[in-house]
């Protein structure tokens, strides 16, 4: 998965342009372009404000699935929850 495609792709679902991502995040609308072209690779903190902006959790802009979470450790997916600091309500609600 390339991270630019997964961030345009929940901007445009949220039906958000560019200038409402520059607003919401203070980073320029030119820089969030270069993300989702592909031309440069945000920081976790950066990954940070645009979840935020894009009102989803961070785990999202990685995963596109419609099932459950599932640890590949213990198979329960309580450790994926405590990992991401989600809780199993949020995960539901992918």
């Amino acid at each position: 998965m390339i991270i630019g495609d997964r961030l345009r792709a929940l901007r445009e679902e949220k039906k958000l342009s560019q200038g409402d991502i520059e607003k919401r995040t203070g980073l320029l609308r030119c820089y969030i372009s270069r993300v989702e072209n592909g031309h440069t690779v945000p920081a976790i903190e950066t990954l940070e404000k645009l979840a935020r902006a894009l009102e989803c959790p961070l785990y999202q802009l990685f995963y596109d699935g419609e099932s459950r979470l599932k640890c590949r450790i213990c198979s329960s997916g309580s450790h994926l929850t405590k990992t991401l600091g989600v809780t199993q309500a949020r995960m539901r609600g992918i």
